[in-house]
């Protein structure tokens, strides 16, 4: 077919204008293309919150001026061993760590009372909180001590000296210094009574117990109550030396008067009578008992009866005492010479 001019030319623009329609579709389409792919999402910033609730450490600056005490922390429990042989204090203000961001109440260094039930709670940033319980142990380990052994057996002997401020000695180990928590009974056997000694000192290693005037001689049982441990023993026997008088000079005295003895371990003195041998008999007589006037451990003041016989005698002294070693309960002074002279 054939075409004119007019149909040609007309035929030219419809393909110019399909072109420039597809053209600007692929611009268009291109454009679309083109921005999706360049699309960026951008997170904003992330915040951590730390749940950290938990003590690092836990320490106590007040046992001593270079020592610090650290707490072992075992779940949720400050468990403190403090040693008996340091007074432990009624409060303190221990240094606490805790992790970075973290709060604990009460805040380290503000001063709580040193006892078992003391709670602290750290609260972490994400606000959830723990709970740790104070847990005070007194580590004591068992006291022990020595005394004197009588002879070859296993009694203890209690010797007994200077009365009435008769000190007994313990010397050991591991003792509480402090007289609220250590303490000694000693219990008569045949009787049960039981007493407090007091004690005078006490340190780590020694204790010193004052023997009460009134004790008995005999067998008890000693029971040593230090903190948590008691140390018993039920062979102690308690003794008095026996008294020894210096009476070997010639002592002159008139009928009723006074005259003095020394000597040691005087007490408890009952009676004092001589004893002489009558020379027709060859036996030994008994002559007035002297008075007891005082004494001391030291000294012993008699009075010479209104009826004792002038004269000159030299015999044995017959004391009475509960002290005495023999079944009797007397010791003999030997060698007693005295002149007996009446009232001038």
């Amino acid at each position: 077919m054939k075409m004119t001019y007019k149909a040609w030319e007309k035929f030219i623009s419809l393909i110019m204008i399909s072109g420039l329609l597809i053209g600007a579709l692929g611009v268009i389409t291109s454009c679309e293309d083109e921005v999706v792919d360049r699309f960026v999402d951008i997170p904003g910033d992330t915040i951590s919150i730390s749940g950290l609730n938990q003590i690092i450490s836990f320490e106590l600056e007040e046992f001593s001026a270079d020592t610090i005490l650290e707490a072992a922390i075992v779940n949720d429990s400050l468990i403190i061993y403090w040693p008996s042989y340091r007074d432990s204090p009624t409060s303190i203000s221990p240094k606490i760590i805790v992790p970075q961001g973290a709060s604990i109440a009460p805040a380290s260094g503000e001063s709580v009372p040193f006892e078992t039930g003391t709670s602290y709670t750290v609260t972490a940033e994400d606000k959830s909180e723990r709970t740790y319980i104070l847990k005070v142990v007194f580590y004591q380990p068992m006291p022990w001590y020595g005394r004197n052994i009588l002879n070859s057996n296993d009694l203890k002997l209690i010797e007994v000296f200077d009365r009435p401020e008769t000190i007994l000695r313990l010397d050991g180990d591991f003792f509480i210094p402090d007289t609220t928590q250590t303490k000694m009974y000693i219990t008569k056997l045949d009787t049960e009574k039981e007493t407090q000694l007091e004690i005078t000192q006490i340190n780590i290693n020694q204790i010193f117990l004052k023997i009460p005037v009134d004790i008995e001689k005999g067998y008890y049982r000693t029971n040593l109550v230090s903190g948590i441990h008691s140390v018993k023993d039920d062979s102690v026997w308690v003794k008095f030396g026996e008294p020894f008088f210096f009476w070997f000079d010639q002592i002159t005295a008139e009928q009723g008067a006074n005259f003095q003895i020394e000597g040691v371990e005087i007490r408890d003195i009952e009676k004092m009578q001589m004893f002489i041998v009558n020379p027709e008999t060859s036996m030994e007589e008994a002559l007035p008992p002297f008075e007891i006037v005082d004494y001391t451990t030291k000294s012993i003041t008699l009075r010479v009866p209104d009826d004792f016989p002038a004269g000159d005698y030299w015999g044995d002294v017959h004391v009475t005492t509960p002290w005495a070693s023999s079944g009797e309960g007397k010791v003999i002074a030997y060698f007693a010479p005295i002149s007996v002279t009446a009232p001038q």
